[in-house]
């Protein structure tokens, strides 16, 4: 499985304000498309759909896991 560097890089970050004894203001403002332009029933709309959510949430490897990690 090809690495994220961004969700890589982004939950470092997190963890480094987290464990900051001075943390500096940091915010954070992901914009992702609620769906893909097109019908939600084609196959490379529900594919596109599957992989935002294994990104961001499911896969051992997301977002949430590697903060989750760091705690």
């Amino acid at each position: 499985m090809p690495e994220n560097k961004i969700i890589q890089t982004l939950s470092n970050k997190f963890a480094s304000v987290i464990f900051s004894f001075k943390p500096e203001p940091f915010h954070v403002y992901i914009t992702i498309p609620v769906y893909p332009e097109g019908l939600l029933n084609t196959e490379y709309i529900m594919a596109t759909i599957h992989q935002t959510v294994q990104t961001i949430v499911v896969c051992h490897d997301s977002f949430l896991s590697r903060i989750r990690k760091h705690l």
